[in-house]
């Protein structure tokens, strides 16, 4: 029973392996929502239901009231409420006005995600927070291109949300500022220091050039690039297939769709070939049957395993020191070489005890033999979920 248990044991051990690698593999693409401004919609209610046949994740609307900003948008309460009721999609509500609470408390009862305010409003931010969290909405705080990212630590612990504007607040179509790049590092840095899980979003200026710039980033605002097009579904395919094959500054993809699938498949073949042997070695009575032929289908699955795994770019070692100029990160290359130390010791596990001539050495190898390949399971999957997290916090 107890043996049994192992081999589930490692059996679950291996299907965790595989989901991490495959969530590492379209990470970018899980992790980036992307948000649709319909500021610049010729008509905002038919933009809403043409982007409901989309997959995007909000309806963004820039409430402005041309005080703190100049231009005047969303001033209609009602249209809002109209926008709510049409929508398929949680809307993202950003306030670029002195005074929110007066915009806020008109925002009840409806499929809203966030309401941003900015950072940069004279009024009591901590009271605005209380408010809309009473309706039952998450908070944001924004601030603007030239606002100093330190200012917004001391609110960390109160919102759910910052987001960066990458243009100047008020008008759509602007053009992205480069410098938007080392914000977002600072701002990721600021929040991993305070242990907060908060999300980062950028508004301003987003395409399919300046996407690939947002490392980091949990949700993208995309305008005037998806609206003012004959195809919003085209260009959000864009971006999402720019998404799925940029390089994350992690690995150096060549082939990376081919190397993707060949890889699964061998990964899924020595998943099969492992747990198959397992299964044998508990339905077998024959010692002699168990020990001689079950180490060659293990070895096989284990083999496919291996070399899938290598295959697959996120698992592709550099050659370079760097990166897009950038040195690997220390903790990254350690659970890597844990990783293939790990592969490598069971390799030799298996090989050692196939070869093996003496049934008395070969029993004690036998006693060992399972123990050697959990303990290596076991630290592959904590490398690989290291390895995951090292990649979702990092600022780089």
């Amino acid at each position: 029973m107890f043996f049994c248990l192992k081999c589930l044991y490692g059996f679950c051990l291996f299907i965790r392996l595989v989901y991490d690698m495959i969530n590492l593999s379209i990470e970018g693409v899980d992790n980036m929502r992307i948000a649709t401004s319909v500021l610049d919609c010729k008509n905002r209610i038919d933009g809403v239901r043409v982007l409901n046949g989309t997959n995007i994740s909000y309806i963004h609307i820039d409430v402005m009231d041309g005080k703190f900003v100049p231009s005047v948008q969303f001033d209609n309460m009602g249209e809002i409420e109209e926008i709510n009721r049409v929508s398929n999609y949680p809307l993202d509500v950003h306030l670029m006005v002195d005074k929110p609470l007066d915009y806020i408390k008109n925002l009840g009862d409806m499929n809203i995600e966030f309401i941003t305010i900015h950072l940069e409003i004279a009024d009591d931010k901590r009271k605005i927070f209380s408010e809309i969290r009473k309706l039952g909405y998450k908070v944001g705080l924004s601030i603007k291109p030239n606002t100093d990212i330190k200012e917004i630590e001391k609110y960390l612990d109160e919102i759910d949300l910052v987001l960066l504007m990458s243009v100047e607040p008020g008008l759509g179509g602007q053009k992205f500022i480069d410098n938007t790049v080392n914000r977002i590092k600072e701002l990721k840095q600021l929040i991993n220091k305070s242990n907060h899980n908060i999300l980062i979003e950028v508004d301003g200026g987003i395409n399919n050039e300046t996407i690939t710039k947002l490392e980091s980033v949990d949700i993208a605002v995309v305008g005037s690039y998806i609206t003012k097009s004959d195809d919003y579904n085209k260009r959000l395919e864009e971006l999402i297939e720019i998404l799925k094959n940029k390089d994350t500054g992690v690995i150096n993809v060549k082939n990376g769709k081919h190397d993707k699938f060949v890889s699964k498949i061998l990964i899924g073949i020595g998943i099969i070939l492992i747990f198959g042997a397992g299964c044998l070695e508990i339905a077998s009575t024959d010692f002699i049957f168990s020990f001689y032929s079950h180490p060659y289908i293990f070895l096989v699955g284990f083999l496919c395993l291996a070399v899938g795994m290598f295959m697959h770019p996120i698992y592709q070692l550099q050659k370079e020191e760097k990166i897009k100029g950038k040195v690997l990160n220390k903790k990254r290359v350690l659970y890597t070489l844990l990783l293939v130390i790990s592969i490598l010791i069971f390799l030799f596990i298996a090989i050692f005890s196939i070869c093996m001539n003496g049934l008395a050495l070969g029993s004690i190898i036998i006693v060992l033999y399972w123990p050697i390949l959990f303990l290596c399971l076991l630290f592959s999957s904590v490398s690989i979920v290291k390895l995951n997290e090292i990649k979702r916090l990092s600022s780089e």
